[in-house]
């Protein structure tokens, strides 16, 4: 059966196995299901993170804030 996501084999403790299938059991979904829901969203956590660091690159050189209105009004929408 040919699926279009790819597999990755971890190996995991013990602790961590447990943790997973304590996760997907209660919102009753697959162990896969979850541990993919719980790595995209460190991914995410982990781009947050960047782009925090580059705002505050960007505030300590002197950036200047705008308002949603003035972002939206500059590219007239």
């Amino acid at each position: 059966m040919s699926t279009t996501k790819n597999r990755i084999n971890i190996s995991v403790p013990r602790w961590t196995e447990i943790a997973l299938e304590e996760l997907a059991g209660r919102d009753n979904v697959p162990v896969a299901t979850k541990t993919l829901e719980i790595i995209e969203d460190w991914l995410e956590m982990q781009e947050d993170m960047a782009l925090a660091r580059i705002v505050d690159k960007r505030v300590k050189a002197g950036g200047k804030y705008l308002s949603h209105e003035e972002v939206w009004k500059q590219f007239n929408l």
